[in-house]
């Protein structure tokens, strides 16, 4: 690759695709999907992804956008990890982003452990010049903004 801007989707195990990775894929055509298979651990998913990633900047790839989608089965020690690696591989690309996606159909649950993980990535992302958004994409979800307890803010973005 000619260091075209990449795409980078990691789909955890158990994980739907929601509406919004099929747009960002439209919008950015190179992209490179990394899938969780069915019994595949987010450690080994994780390993693969960082496989994937130091691929694509060895061909000389920039990947400015990460997206996980989201798993309910996920542990969050292993998603967070999972993450915080993904961030590395973010650094020093100007305008990069993590997007953590989840479908509609998500649980509350699901959706609140998303914007702590946000929050707890806030540091890191900051250190590393990286964005972070949480998006769901549900009719019912009005967009927003979050705030993390020291007064970081955090977009929440549905697909209104």
């Amino acid at each position: 690759m000619d260091r075209s801007q990449v795409l980078l989707v990691v789909v955890e195990p158990g994980a739907q695709l929601p509406p919004m990775v099929t747009e960002e894929r439209r919008a950015r055509p190179e992209h490179v999907v990394v899938v969780a298979g069915g019994t595949m651990r987010v450690d080994e998913l994780a390993f693969r992804t960082t496989q994937r990633a130091q691929t694509l900047r060895a061909s000389g790839a920039i990947i400015v956008r990460a997206v996980v989608v989201i798993g309910a089965r996920t542990a969050r020690s292993s998603r967070s990890s999972l993450c915080r690696a993904l961030v590395g591989h973010l650094s020093g690309i100007d305008g990069a982003e993590l997007v953590l996606a989840a479908d509609g159909e998500s649980a509350t649950p699901v959706r609140d452990e998303l914007l702590e993980l946000a929050g707890d990535l806030l540091d890191l992302a900051r250190e590393n010049a990286v964005s972070i958004r949480v998006r769901f994409d549900a009719k019912d979800l009005d967009s927003g903004v979050w705030s993390h307890g020291d007064g970081q803010e955090l977009d929440a973005a549905s697909n209104k």
